[in-house]
């Protein structure tokens, strides 16, 4: 049997042209009869110690578990994807950092507070309070514990505001920074788009995602709820409180809506008063400095 070189119509006998394609037949053609051939392309790959063959990029054959060193199974798109996957985790294990530490600050500070509220629970057994509070007034408190309601007989009409939560009462605890974000991003250089690189952007993000997730958020909203319940105070008085710049909005809120005749502000040491001075309250003509203890014995 013999077909034509140029279509591959089997031919019949003595055919001087091929009947499909009409391409002459030469004597060879017609005369040796060839035969059809299935031509194999490539390697076969086997397994060095039990025969069986196995497929391209397997490191370990499937039979006998030999593993193929010599072989060249891993090729350089493997190779890419498998650089590909490990860059992949790395955005992962910095995530999974980030997601961690976060975490291990808001334990840290629950046990904190819980430390904080036993020591109160254990000073109360000793310490007679002086009477701080009358009907009238109001409590806005920076404290995340229950300090002024266990050391203080403070009266059932006098409302108080935990500002930035109270953890025995199970409100969110507003923890954090302001004033300073992204500052350490400073200290990473920029990407340009020849040296951009998708995996150390979203390495930076996670970064600054952690970041974000730690700026203090002002409860202003929840300051005036409690202003509006607060009638006829013409006196403000500031105990333990540093007066910083990262809750200076909440005291010129106070300020703006209750207008009160004077501030008294306690003080540890006499260089305090210069630094809350320094940070230029609209208030400042109405503030008295004193002593803790001259305020709560005054």
């Amino acid at each position: 049997m013999a077909f034509c070189i140029n279509c591959g119509q089997e031919l019949a006998e003595e055919a001087k042209f091929c009947a499909s394609c009409g391409k002459a037949v030469g004597a060879s053609q017609n005369g040796a009869k060839e035969k059809r051939k299935t031509v194999y392309e490539g390697n076969l790959h086997k397994c060095p110690n039990c025969g069986e063959a196995v497929n391209s990029f397997v490191t370990n054959c499937p039979t006998c578990g030999h593993e193929i060193r010599d072989a060249q199974s891993v090729s350089s798109v493997r190779l890419l994807a498998m650089k590909l996957e490990h860059r992949d985790g790395g955005i992962l294990n910095m995530q999974m950092y980030v997601d961690s530490l976060s975490e291990a600050i808001r334990s840290a500070l629950e046990q904190m507070v819980i430390a904080a509220n036993n020591d109160t629970l254990t000073l109360r057994r000793y310490y007679q309070p002086p009477k701080l509070f009358k009907a009238g007034d109001a409590i806005l408190t920076f404290n995340y514990t229950s300090t002024i309601e266990l050391l203080f007989d403070v009266p059932r009409t006098v409302p108080i505001c935990h500002i930035h939560g109270c953890y025995e009462q199970g409100s969110s605890l507003v923890f954090g920074y302001r004033n300073n974000q992204n500052r350490y991003a400073s200290a990473w250089a920029d990407l340009d788009e020849e040296h951009w690189d998708y995996y150390v952007v979203q390495q930076r993000e996670a970064v600054y995602g952690f970041y974000a997730s730690w700026e203090k958020k002002l409860e202003i909203g929840n300051l005036m709820s409690f202003l509006s319940c607060c009638k006829g105070i013409d006196r403000v008085v500031v105990l333990g409180h540093s007066m910083s710049e990262v809750d200076a909005e909440y005291m010129e809120q106070v300020e703006i809506y209750l207008n009160p005749n004077v501030w008294e502000v306690s003080y540890y040491e006499p260089n305090d008063i210069a630094r809350v001075r320094s940070h230029g309250y609209s208030f400042q003509r109405k503030i008295n400095f004193a002593t803790m203890d001259a305020l709560l014995n005054g």
